[in-house]
């Protein structure tokens, strides 16, 4: 078969693979097939209109209705935002919708149902993101949306929002100072050094916006913070300490009243009613009657309390958004002129659900319930998430106690750091470790912290960073963190140049020496096979190493290195005898035929002969081809080119690869045909960025980690069963409903079982082989393509040698 050299060569020089036939989509784009889990816990910015609160919690959109008590996701899956990772909200009054601007600097109009969206049901409308507007890289800091505008601060100025047309007005680059704008009777007002600068929007206006000293200075002697805009006019909050109210005179020169003294650091208008936060007050003033009431209530909290965002319903309960300790409802008295409270104890949280923390890296099933860790390899202290889904619920795997434990034994994080893999003992499923980029293992019993394996815990076995007594123990740089069939605990010990040691089933821990891989300083995985052999991805190149795979067969004795050997490399072969680079290696995996596929920046390949690698010549490996089947002989590498983070073998034998910023694909058992592809711009599928993914294999769930969060698919392939029982047959949903749009599966079947859909009048209507253990039917009838018909249909099964066949029925409505 040949290769075109013009396509490989441009497909070798693309950050993102060639476009590449596919056989099918597999229903990746079918929003039925998705589900999200994530993070409703470190509430950030709350807004209310009328009874309904809404609230970003780790950059995910949650509506309260504190009427009904009832909460409603806002999300890519639920009502079709166009990504996920909300940086800010606000609400306009005139428009009815919610400004959702993104970290990446797109912007969504939510228009909630009715006005507030007490239904749970929202239309979104997407503004082409403020890049593909703007020529220079833009960052933005902050958004202040009202009436009919939202202002966006951005690191050279103010980019202006026209609510009402759904367009963006313009960029007015006056400099990198400004920390917050609002738009007020077609003029810009912006917070700049000490002083309040205005430029006008009029059409026709004679002003260079892009000319700094062509916006006026009209209030001088403020340093301002920001601005919440309400019925009498603008408030300003002082960096110093005080609020005063700015309003606009008919010509556009504002002047400003002082309010109040009290240092504030975020508010918000509802109605009549405005409301401002520092860590020790909370001021409520009556908009309408500002110049007699000013401070109608002044409320003390406990010092030091961080609340960066406040709201108050129609109905008079004031919400915090309080960071991890969530949001929270408080029910303050009746207001008096002047009057000082004390902040009442809480009536009532809001979220507190999902996954205590947004990231998710290195994932785990067992027995049905998924383990994550959050981290990112490399990168030491940063902030990481150790979680287990039984389902139903999560947990944090004992958190608080976790990060006491580490502050015993260093200072450097008050929290996870960089957890970066996790692994369940193969012979006691209540024992799990997770391996920290930083703090070493952690070792767990019945969802308890345990122990903490660092270099005093394992008398300097594991290596640190740094030979200081004092911080050693915060930098115990581990990776691998992979039980062995015999129980045996395997971690990368990549500060000592003896790079593995292992923990034996009896408890001791050891440095076990491994010729190719000893000084290796930056490995992160540990796979092992079918054989025993340990699959070592040496992730990141240092000064003195190269990255690549390693392997390693110890013979199954650990303490005996006569019958050892190792082979390390950073190059191999494909079948048509070119080289190729495989730095940098993310995943490893080994499907049903004992093959091993890895994935690494150049794209992903296959050894077809494990045994081979060790050998003294030159490696090959597979590069798979996918024929182009467009009349010529030509074919792909393929994701020859693609950056591949994640390989997981389904029970069909199929091959589901993550990348880094194409989404996921879906191919057939030896790579050559592509049956489906997704990305976060076609599908449900969070983010482009996938970290990892694992599969259940009794459901056939495939969970997947991205830099955003963690999302699922059904894929419908189970694991095969090694015998056809009519007891294991399923088929669901059964009955099948009218409005249901989704294919029906069956499942508990053999490999390749051949499956027919015989009608009542034993005709037959569909008819195909299972994948795995599974088949599905997307309930059309196979001449005509349409849907069947509402009865009675007869699901008749037969292994592949047609030796044992089985039977049941489903009813279609």
């Amino acid at each position: 078969m040949k290769i075109s050299r013009l396509i490989l060569l441009a497909a070798m020089l693309s950050a993102a693979p060639a476009a590449m036939p596919v056989a099918a989509s597999n229903d990746l784009q079918s929003a039925s097939r998705w589900s999200y889990y994530l993070s409703y816990h470190n509430a950030t910015q709350t807004l209310a209109v009328g009874n309904v609160v809404y609230t970003l919690f780790n950059g995910n959109l949650l509506a309260y209705d504190a009427d009904t008590q009832s909460s409603y996701e806002i999300d890519k899956l639920s009502c079709g935002l166009v990504r996920k990772g909300i940086s800010s909200i606000g609400w306009s009054d005139s428009q009815k919708c919610i400004v959702a601007l993104y970290d990446d600097n797109s912007v969504d109009l939510i228009y909630p149902d009715k006005g507030d969206g007490a239904t749970g049901r929202f239309s979104v409308f997407n503004i082409p993101q403020i890049k593909n507007y703007i020529d220079d890289q833009v960052t933005t800091s902050r958004m202040n949306v009202y009436g009919d505008w939202a202002c966006i601060v951005a690191n050279k100025g103010v980019i202006v929002v026209n609510l009402k047309d759904r367009t963006i007005q313009g960029y007015y680059q006056i400099g990198s100072d400004v920390a917050d704008a609002i738009v007020v009777n077609g003029r810009v007002y912006a917070a700049r050094s000490n002083q309040v600068v205005c430029g006008s929007m009029t059409v026709g206006n004679p002003y260079n916006y892009d000319d700094p000293n062509q916006w006026k200075p009209v209030l001088t002697e403020h340093v301002v913070s920001g601005f919440v805009g309400s019925q009498a006019g603008v408030y300003i909050m002082e960096k110093a300490g005080g609020i005063y109210l700015m309003q606009v005179a008919a010509d556009g020169t504002p002047s400003s009243t002082k309010i109040s003294g009290i240092q504030v650091v975020s508010g918000s208008a509802n109605g009549k009613y405005v409301q401002f936060i520092s860590p020790w007050h909370v001021a409520v003033i009556v908009d309408t009657d500002y110049a007699t009431d000013k401070v109608a209530l002044n409320v003390t909290t406990p010092d030091g309390r961080t609340v960066p965002s406040i709201t108050r319903t129609a109905g008079g309960t004031l919400y915090f958004a309080e960071q991890y300790d969530g949001l929270n409802a408080y029910n303050l008295p009746a207001s008096e002129k002047g009057s000082t409270v004390e902040l009442p104890a809480a009536a009532g949280k809001v979220g507190d659900f999902g996954p205590r923390h947004k990231e998710s890296y290195d994932l785990k099933v067992v027995d049905g319930g998924l383990y994550v860790s959050g981290g990112l390899f490399g990168t030491e202290g940063c902030e990481g998430f150790l979680g287990y889904y039984d389902g139903q619920t999560w947990s944090d795997m004992d958190e608080d106690n976790v990060i006491t434990r580490l502050k015993e034994v260093h200072n450097r994080a008050p929290y996870y750091m960089s957890m970066i893999n996790i692994d369940v003992d193969p012979a006691d499923a209540t024992h799990v470790r997770a391996v920290s980029y930083g703090a070493g293992v952690l070792d767990y019993k019945d969802g308890k912290i345990a122990n903490i394996y660092n270099c005093s815990t394992t008398n300097d076995v594991l290596a640190s960073a740094t030979s200081s007594e004092a911080t050693k123990n915060g930098r115990v740089l581990v990776g691998g963190g992979t039980f062995d069939s015999e129980g045996n605990y395997w971690v990368c010990n990549n500060r000592s140049h003896t790079l593995l040691a292992v923990q034996t089933r009896g408890g001791d821990w050891q440095a076990v020496p491994c010729e190719a891989l000893d000084g290796h300083k930056r490995a992160e995985k540990i796979l092992f096979d079918s054989r025993g052999w340990a699959w070592v991805s040496v992730r990141l190149t240092t000064s003195s190493q190269t990255s690549g795979l390693g392997a390693f067969d110890f013979g199954g004795t650990i303490n005996s290195t006569s019958d050892d050997r190792s082979a390390f490399r950073h190059t191999v072969y494909n079948e048509d005898n070119a080289p190729c680079d495989i730095r940098e290696v993310k995943t490893i995996a080994e499907d049903q035929n004992g093959r091993i596929w890895f994935g690494c920046t150049t794209g992903v390949y296959m050894i077809d002969d494990p045994d081979a690698w060790f050998s003294d010549n030159r490696c090959y490996a597979v590069q798979p081809k996918v024929p182009r089947n467009d009349g010529t002989n030509y074919a792909d590498y393929l994701l020859n080119g693609a950056n591949v983070s994640a390989i997981v073998v389904d029970g069909g034998n199929r091959k589901w690869i993550g990348t880094v910023g194409a989404g996921i694909y879906l191919v057939n058992e030896d790579g050559t045909e592509v049956l489906g592809h997704c990305t976060a711009d076609d599908s449900p599928l969070i983010s482009n960025v996938v970290n990892d993914m694992a599969l259940d294999s009794k459901t056939g769930k495939l969970y997947i980690a991205t830099e955003d969060g963690l999302c699922a698919y059904n894929t419908g392939v189970t694991e095969a069963q090694p015998s056809l029982h009519k007891n294991n047959i399923k088929a669901y949903p059964n009955p099948v409903r009218p409005e249901y749009s989704g294919d029906l599966t069956i499942t508990g079947l053999t490999e390749n079982a051949e499956v027919k859909v015989l009608s009542s009048a034993q005709q037959l209507v569909a008819r195909g082989n299972s994948v795995g253990g599974s088949w599905q039917w997307d309930l059309s009838q196979q001449n005509t393509g349409q849907r069947v018909a509402p009865g009675v249909y007869y699901i008749m099964v037969a292994t592949a040698d047609g030796k044992t066949s089985v039977a049941t029925k489903v009813v279609v409505m």
